[in-house]
């Protein structure tokens, strides 16, 4: 899976608390989001969400995880927009 697009989505949850939120954002299945967060996950061999039926929440390495994906979606964005 394209890890930007990974990124983009682990954004998502974080910032609505919910994979069906994440979902709707980015306008793809529920599924879709759990096998990109999933995909994420295993390729850098932590988890980056605590996950019950009801909520969503950033573990520790999750939290620090967000702030780098922020900076590089950041950085990327301005390069594409030049």
């Amino acid at each position: 899976m394209d890890q930007i697009a990974s990124m983009r989505i682990f954004m998502a949850v974080a910032e609505t608390g919910a994979l069906n939120g994440a979902a709707r954002q980015m306008e793809i299945s529920p599924s879709a989001v759990s096998k990109h967060i999933t995909a994420l996950e295993n390729k850098l061999g932590v988890q980056l969400l605590n996950r019950t039926t009801r909520q969503v929440a950033l573990t520790e390495v999750g939290a620090s995880y967000l702030q780098s994906c922020r900076l590089i979606i950041s950085e990327l964005d301005k390069a594409n927009s030049e």
